[in-house]
């Protein structure tokens, strides 16, 4: 059975990928957390529950966050 897809490493266009969230999700929260991360001498998960604290989208006070 021969799969039907591009060959390749498997990456695509980021335009492409961030116009396809636009039609999976309410709202799109997109940056390059790799990049902030290594800034803040941090890591990826650090700056993904920031994005997802600091946008509203989850039903907790900023305070409940901690800091």
């Amino acid at each position: 059975m021969s799969e039907k897809v591009v060959p390749g490493d498997g990456r695509t266009d980021v335009a492409q990928v961030i116009d396809a969230l636009g039609l999976a999700a309410d709202q799109v929260v997109a940056f390059d957390m790799e990049a902030l991360a290594t800034s803040a001498g941090s890591v990826i998960s650090s700056s993904l529950f920031g994005a997802l604290a600091g946008s509203g989208a989850l039903p907790f006070p900023r305070d409940s966050y901690g800091r």
